[in-house]
């Protein structure tokens, strides 16, 4: 029999309304088969473990990836697939964190969340939660498992989870993928798109838990003052990377600030990334006299990589290389399907 182990780290997905207040309490995961039931009838030995303190997704840091990664990591050989609850608010750039910090990846990680606690009625939480561990436990013609990388499920759809985001607060369909097609749809039946997923990989797991936070992300907007960001960064020694959130396919105005901020950055060797601020599309630098100057300054494009995927490869990218030329070269190496190269 497979076994599954189910991660709670925090978020709506473990609490429940109790008492006449209707207060949120933390789900005592010994209880959750009288939650739900249904878990009894997966063809699994799942295990639940809690995080002492849940956090809500909020608070969630680097250093708790790096925690969540080699707790993954150190029981990899005891379990056929991993099963993270999460708080839905921050899980694109845990999703993303994981998929540079667990490289080689042969079994799955798929986080899920809900938006509604797991004993309220209406519930997205009971089938985000048992889906996620049926998808878990799927495997392919040889025995292998099916999935072999870090997955968002989230209400029926199934995404790679650097390439998401959360576009929305307050509906079921939380999460979207626009650069990159579903993994899969859970409907009357589970259809994996099988080609789509990441191909198999011999190579034995590997971790990378280190990462440099030291960064800094910036979105433009008309109007904006790049004399005091100039400044603001003339001052800030400890400043290791810049992502640039930038218009359309690349595009930034030619300014006489923003030059001389870029040439302060190309001179201290930190890299500097280039995003779109779109949620569709690639970045392609030199399409417009816009983007084209940027080159000039050694700006780093980050073709169709989300901004969660940007901020936390910049982060695990950081502590492994030396100098803008090989933080270039392994920024811009697909990893684990984060982008498409152009």
């Amino acid at each position: 029999m497979k076994r599954i182990l189910v991660i709670y780290t925090g978020g709506t997905i473990g609490m429940a309304r109790l008492g006449t207040g209707g207060a949120l309490v933390p789900v005592d995961f010994n209880q959750l088969y009288g939650l739900i039931p249904e878990l009894k009838e997966l063809k699994a030995e799942i295990h639940f473990q809690s995080w002492q303190t849940p956090l809500d997704s909020t608070q969630m840091t680097p250093d708790h990836w790096a925690k969540l990664a080699t707790h993954i990591f150190e029981n990899y050989p005891y379990y056929d697939g991993f099963v993270v609850l999460h708080g839905s608010d921050t899980m694109a750039f845990t999703a993303s964190a994981l998929s540079f910090m667990l490289q080689n990846l042969g079994k799955p990680v798929i986080l899920t969340g809900s938006q509604l606690p797991v004993n309220i009625i209406r519930t997205d939480g009971k089938e985000n939660l048992l889906t996620s561990i049926e998808i878990a436990l799927l495997s392919d013609d040889l025995g292998r498992p099916l999935i072999n990388e870090v997955c968002i499920y989230f209400e029926y759809k199934l995404y790679r989870g650097n390439r998401t985001y959360k576009h929305s607060s307050n509906s079921f369909k939380a999460y979207n993928s626009p650069n990159y097609p579903l993994l899969g749809e859970a409907g009357l039946e589970l259809r994996i798109h099988t080609q789509y997923l990441l191909p198999k990989i011999c190579d034995p797991i590997d971790i990378y838990p280190k990462y440099d936070s030291d960064i800094l992300n910036i979105s433009l907007f008309p109007g904006i003052n790049f004399k005091w960001i100039h400044q603001a960064i003339e001052n800030a020694p400890q400043l290791k990377a810049l992502i640039l959130l930038t218009y359309g396919s690349g595009n930034a105005p030619i300014d006489t600030e923003l030059k001389a901020m870029l040439k302060v950055l190309r001179d201290r060797n930190i890299p500097v990334i280039n995003i779109s601020q779109c949620k569709s599309g690639s970045v392609v630098m030199g399409k417009y006299e816009v983007s084209q100057w940027l080159l000039d300054y050694n700006v780093i494009s980050g073709f169709d990589m989300t901004r969660e995927a940007a901020i936390t490869k910049a982060m695990c990218t950081l502590p492994y290389v030396q100098g803008v030329d090989s933080f270039k070269e392994m920024f811009q190496k697909p990893i684990s399907g984060e982008l498409t190269l152009k």
